[in-house]
């Protein structure tokens, strides 16, 4: 009985154990993890949070949720779809990325980040005097009315106007802000990053890019810049290998469009169409389908000289600017040819084609448009094609929130509301330099668009700073740091002068000057550019003999008389005597004698030679050291190249390294000097 008993209380035991682990088992199932428990009162809060997300859709920013809010890698912010909800949305929601999308918007609306809007919302086009009533908008923060005929939109600061606007005063197409690291909301005055392009852009500062399509002849489509009048070949040829000469000739002969004034882009012609709010490409591919990096017309030369006396060595290096939209604010320049001589009367000419792309414009070239300048004490000003921009350099460097706050924070002048300018206004004003802009390009992040990262600007990079302003003077007038005086460079009279690039300069109220063309200088009597050589500067040169001839590359170089040469470096007429190098010669007898050909030679004591490149040495002819040698008649001579060398017989060669004659070496003609 007793171990019956025992028996069964075991049985029981056993029962009971497993019944609790089998309980705790279906618990483990159903209980989470102390690291991710919900409480029932935390999903109330993430419920209410969500719904305050959807509703208070003018404070949220749905493409910049917080980072630190938990989002696995299979959320879809799209699920459930918070389009729904936004008011004048179509529904249609795109995903980002796990925590950013963004909603499409019926038409006339657009989407800015968090809700669906259209800038000509709440503004009266009819407030301008000269409008129409019409608003035109293509994108969520920027308008322009249309203008009564001869009058033209320039932003909503200025209205319209009868005169057509500069490319200077088109907007960039960056209506972002940010910080240093990311996008942010555009903060307000007093506020730090205040000033940014964008900010400037919806306050109406400067008008949106406008294009439309001429389709006039079949198969030529060509896009119409309605600010600025330029008009662009759509439609450009297959990339192929070609030298710059071929790449002028096509623009210059192109029939396209039913127009055959087609000529090939500047830098800053491609300025006009960038858009920095866009990244690789940064334009506006509705218009300009093909992009990538472009042929321009931007030359530079460099010339330099190496080497050391007598033997130095000229070098002239073409180069031509490439335009890539990809990375706009980066210019690229490639080599065309360069030519080498050297005073050993060596020559070396290279031509080198490449593959980019053409892309022909007509219209006024902004290269060469129109800069007229004053300078008030050590701060130059310039005015941007008839007064509309005033640019004051002031010679310090910041970081680029410094430079924001320094500019908006600025009084000089009798002026004080200026600002740091956006990248177009820095280039179309001829600053083409390294220095700060509102504008923060665009770049790819993923397969969107996220943040703008500066080329150019980094959180503790100082660059040069120059600050720009709108000049509020009326036609024909400038202002001086007082007040508006009459400005002689009104109308731009260096724009008749075929001979200057364009560019008027105040001297005075009443006196100006034109910038000239290469091979021309400007004659304040004559009010024109004048060729260099029409009032011979050479008259005025020592040791010219008074001859002067046009140059490319230098303006000018004039001849000289023997023994003197005309120095590229110093721009007189020298002799390499001068400074007489054979006071240092060893085996010298310092004497010194000029030579245009080789430079100078230098007298030597007995038993030595003169050669260029290796000064006084050892006569070995005066030693007779070609007699003892096979093969050779005996006969010794100095030359440059070699030292000395024998005269071989017998089909031999002289070997100026083994100093003997065989079967490897040089021919040498005996019978010529």
């Amino acid at each position: 009985m007793k171990k019956l008993l025992i028996f069964l209380i075991t049985l029981i035991f056993l029962a009971v154990s497993c019944s609790s682990s089998k309980k705790a088992e279906n618990d483990a199932d159903i209980l989470p993890d102390e690291d991710t428990a919900t409480t029932d009162e935390d999903a109330d809060l993430d419920d209410k949070d969500d719904a305050a997300d959807l509703d208070d859709k003018d404070e949220t920013d749905y493409e910049e949720l917080d980072e630190d809010e938990d989002a696995t890698e299979d959320t879809d912010p799209c699920d459930p779809n918070p389009c729904f909800k936004i008011e004048n949305s179509n529904g249609e929601c795109t995903a980002k990325n796990t925590n950013k999308y963004s909603c499409g918007c019926v038409d006339g609306y657009f989407w800015n980040g968090e809700k669906c809007i259209n800038p000509c919302s709440g503004v009266s086009c009819n407030q301008f005097e000269h409008g129409t009533g019409e608003c035109r908008t293509d994108n969520a923060f920027t308008f322009r009315c249309d203008c009564d005929e001869g009058y033209y939109w320039w932003g909503g600061n200025k209205g319209c106007l009868n005169k057509k606007p500069d490319a200077v005063n088109v907007c960039t197409g960056q209506n972002k802000c940010y910080n240093n690291e990311k996008e942010i909301p555009c903060p307000a005055e007093g506020e730090d990053f205040f000033g940014q392009d964008a900010q400037y852009a919806r306050l109406g500062y400067c008008m949106p890019q406008n294009y439309s399509i001429d389709y006039s002849v079949e198969n030529e489509p060509v896009v119409v810049d309605n600010n600025t009048g330029m008009m662009w070949q759509q439609k450009i040829p297959p990339i192929e290998e070609l030298y710059i000469e071929e790449v002028n000739g096509y623009c210059n002969n192109l029939v396209y469009g039913g127009y055959d004034d087609w000529r090939l882009p500047s830098v800053t012609d491609f300025v006009t169409i960038t858009d920095f709010g866009r990244y690789d490409p940064a334009i506006k591919t509705e218009y300009f389908p093909d992009y990538g990096s472009f042929w321009t017309s931007n030359k530079r030369v460099d010339r330099w000289s190496g080497g050391d006396l007598p033997h130095i060595y000229y070098y002239t290096y073409y180069y031509s600017s490439i335009f890539d939209f990809k990375e706009p604010l980066t210019f690229q320049t490639t080599t065309l040819s360069y030519y080498e001589e050297n005073t050993l009367l060596y020559q070396d000419y290279h031509n080198y084609p490449h593959s980019y792309n053409i892309r022909c414009v007509r219209g006024s070239d902004t290269e060469s448009t129109t800069f007229t300048s004053q300078t008030f004490g050590k701060n130059l000003m310039w005015n941007y094609n008839n007064d509309t921009i005033l640019v004051k350099k002031t010679g310090a460097k910041h970081t680029w929130q410094e430079a924001l706050e320094y500019c908006s924070e600025l009084d000089y002048a009798g002026i004080s509301d200026w600002r740091l300018p956006n990248i177009r206004e820095l280039y179309l004003t001829g600053n083409t330099g390294v220095h700060s802009s509102t504008t923060k390009m665009a770049s790819l992040d993923s397969d969107y668009s996220e943040i703008s990262k500066e080329t150019t600007l980094k959180e503790t990079t100082k660059n040069n700073t120059l600050c720009i302003a709108n000049d509020s003077c009326e036609d024909g007038k400038f202002w001086n740091g007082e007040k508006c005086a009459k400005n002689p460079c009104a109308g731009n009279p260096c724009k008749s002068d075929s001979n200057s690039n364009g560019t008027c300069t105040v001297l005075d109220e009443e006196n100006y000057s034109c910038n000239c063309n290469k091979n021309y200088k400007w004659s304040p009597e004559k009010l024109q550019c004048v060729r260099t050589c029409q009032d011979n500067p050479c008259n005025s040169y020592s040791n010219s003999d008074k001859q002067c001839y046009d140059d490319d590359v230098e303006g000018f170089y004039c001849g000289c008389n023997e023994p003197y040469f005309w120095n590229a470096n110093s721009r007189k007429c020298t002799q390499n005597c001068d400074h007489n190098p054979c006071l240092d010669e060893a085996n010298s007898t310092h004497e010194c004698f000029p030579d245009e050909k080789n430079g100078y030679t230098c007298g030597c004591n007995d038993g030595y030679v003169w050669l260029r490149l290796d000064g006084c040495v050892t006569d070995f002819c005066k030693l007779d050291s070609c007699k003892n040698i096979p093969n050779s008649s005996g006969e010794c001579r100095i030359v440059e190249e070699f030292g000395y060398l024998c005269e071989c017989l017998n089909g031999t060669l002289w070997n100026p390294i083994e100093k003997n004659c065989g079967d490897e070496g040089f021919s040498f003609d005996w019978g010529t000097e």
